[in-house]
């Protein structure tokens, strides 16, 4: 899978209240995953001092563009991915799992992490990856995903990069 894609550009508009960001005006935008679904949402600044940030696996804060600039998508580089990585690392839910692994393997790819070994336990088998710069181990638990949670993983990772929405069309 490719990482060097794009998050959605944003959508101007306030998730929490509906009101459409105005032309320079500064927002944040948060990166969640809601049961087996992964989505970018976007806060005004006075929005943003309301929400639990709990559930956000990353944030970041911008500036609308100005109606006379064509705006421009947020890079998923490798930085972001190893916030991602380590808000993600220690999740319990099967689909931030699912996520924190396949990010793992993208940072491994990136060489920001570096692949050390696979490690069966029982039944169960863990990445024995480790941080190039910190030279901390971590040991990420290969969810396997089936055929049907690597479309669906695959599906909203594409829509994160695309900015594409298509969640009225989704069966899950």
């Amino acid at each position: 899978m490719d990482w060097e894609g794009k998050i959605g550009t944003a959508q101007l508009t306030c998730t929490a209240t509906g009101r459409v960001l105005a032309p320079g005006e500064s927002f944040f935008s948060a990166l969640v995953v809601n049961d087996r679904d992964f989505k970018r949402l976007d806060y005004s600044e006075d929005a943003w001092m309301t929400q639990d940030q709990t559930p956000f696996i990353s944030w970041w804060k911008q500036k609308a563009p100005d109606s006379d600039h064509q705006r421009k998508a947020f890079k998923l580089n490798a930085a972001t991915l190893a916030q991602i990585f380590t808000n993600l690392k220690d999740a319990r839910t099967r689909s931030q799992q699912c996520l924190a692994y396949v990010v793992a393997l993208a940072l491994v790819r990136a060489r920001k992490l570096q692949f050390l070994d696979i490690q069966t336990v029982g039944d169960d088998q863990f990445l024995l990856i480790q941080n190039r710069s910190a030279g901390v181990v971590h040991r990420i638990r290969d969810p396997r995903l089936g055929p049907d949670e690597e479309a669906h993983v695959l599906h909203n990772l594409l829509a994160l990069t695309t900015g594409e929405d298509d969640s009225a069309n989704s069966n899950n």
